[in-house]
């Protein structure tokens, strides 16, 4: 379940000029706003903002105290940067495709500022949504779906290798030589320049065992001498 806040703007001196209603990261991001907020910001710069968080039980009570806040702060005389009363804004809303597109461009190779990364850290920081959450079978298919014809980047490709290549802990006595429980079968495999070569499967474990020496005597010979 989502956390919903309101949240308040203030200039250095406490002086509040924008309320607001989110979650998670909302608070903290100050690029999706107004000119008028923007030029706030940069006159008093983004460190020197102060943030008042009230947490809220769920999001209809959140747009219920961002429009009791915005009113009094206006009554009060404060000057606001807000357009309207509050209370607007649905979370879940959907973007159309090509304004996806858009937003995905403009993102692209952007690096996260370490001002942005302590306050993601902070946001997150003690956050057990969705912890030990597992999988439902339909999103498991959507991302499957979602990687079919996909390349993996090199960087990827070598950080795993490693695990690939690892060799199995044998529990038999023999390396790599083990007991696939799917197919009820021995399997024999051997390292060969950094990648494993699949020697075959077997019904006996013996066989497995003859496979995989008669392979080291192959590709070890050099060391075996």
């Amino acid at each position: 379940m989502k956390q919903f806040y309101v949240y308040i703007h203030k200039k250095p001196d406490g002086t509040p000029f924008y309320v607001g209603k989110g979650h998670g990261k909302r608070a903290y991001n100050f690029y999706c706003r107004s000119e008028w907020h923007k030029n706030i910001v940069a006159k008093y710069g983004r460190n020197n903002i102060i943030i008042e968080i009230i947490h809220c039980l769920n999001e209809l009570q959140a747009f219920d105290l961002e429009k009791i806040y915005i009113k009094q702060l206006k009554d009060g005389g404060v000057n606001l940067v807000n357009f309207t009363d509050g209370g607007e804004g649905i979370s879940g809303y959907l973007h159309k495709k090509d304004a996806r597109e858009k937003i995905g461009l403009a993102q692209r190779g952007k690096v996260t500022s370490d001002y942005a990364k302590s306050v993601s850290s902070k946001i997150h920081k003690g956050n057990s949504y969705r912890k030990g959450a597992k999988h439902t079978s339909e999103s498991k298919e959507k991302n499957r779906q979602a990687r079919l014809g996909k390349k993996q980047s090199n960087q990827t490709v070598q950080k795993r290798i490693p695990k690939i290549t690892k060799p199995r802990k044998s529990t038999t006595g023999i390396t790599m030589v083990y007991w696939y429980k799917t197919g009820k079968r021995w399997v024999a495999k051997i390292n060969v320049d950094g990648k494993q070569k699949h020697l075959g499967y077997f019904e006996s474990y013996l066989d497995a065992c003859a496979a995989r020496k008669s392979a080291e005597l192959v590709v070890y010979k050099d060391k075996l001498l």
